[in-house]
């Protein structure tokens, strides 16, 4: 579809005007934007590293934990040394 088209959330067809849908005649720019929508979802998927560690700690397949846990024992000691470096430039550094 272009993206010149706007589809109404009442009658599902698209539509070049912006402000009424030709077809049911409903006024799409009062109506909800996706794009807030996306983004209400997204905060709802957020989670943390250590969350999914958890829940890929419990999951039924068992190269799916066994490599779950060897990544977050690499991610961790890499986020060690990355601090560890840091503090010692930023000592340095003065």
């Amino acid at each position: 579809m272009p993206a010149g088209y706007f589809i109404c959330n009442h009658c599902k067809q698209p539509n070049y005007n912006v402000d009424l849908c030709a077809h049911c005649g409903e006024d799409i720019q009062s109506l909800p934007k996706e794009s807030s929508d996306s983004s209400l979802e997204k905060d709802k998927k957020s989670t943390t590293f250590y969350e999914d560690y958890l829940r890929h700690k419990q999951h039924p397949n068992f190269f799916v934990r066994f490599f779950g846990t060897i990544w977050y024992g690499i991610n961790i000691v890499v986020v060690t040394l990355a601090t560890i470096f840091s503090f010692i430039i930023a000592t340095l550094a003065g």
